[in-house]
C-alpha cells in the first residue's frame, strides 16, 4: 500500500514480482499513471501529479494522518 503524505490518496500494488521491487519508482509511476487515466482528472490536474512524481522517497510513516490513511485503505480492501 502506497499513501501520499500531503494528500493522503492510497492505492495498493498488487501482483508484483521480485523484478519489479529492483524498478520499484519506475513501477509506481506506471501505476500512478493508470490510475491517473482511470481517474478522469482534468488535464491540468493530471500534469500537476505526474510533475510532482519526478522525485519521492518512501519510507514508514509516523504520521498518524497517513497510518489513518491506510488503516482505512486497508478496512475497504479487506470489505471487496
Amino acid at each position: 500500500m502506497i499513501t501520499n503524505n500531503k494528500t493522503l490518496y492510497s492505492f495498493f500494488l498488487f501482483g508484483l514480482k521480485a523484478y519489479d521491487f529492483k524498478h520499484f519508482e519506475e513501477v509506481v509511476r506506471e501505476r500512478v499513471f493508470k490510475l491517473l487515466i482511470e481517474s478522469g482528472l482534468a488535464q491540468s490536474q493530471f500534469e500537476k501529479i505526474l510533475e510532482s512524481m519526478e522525485t519521492f522517497n518512501y519510507s514508514k510513516t509516523s504520521n498518524r494522518s497517513v497510518i489513518a490513511s491506510m488503516n482505512d485503505m486497508k478496512r475497504h480492501i479487506e470489505s471487496f
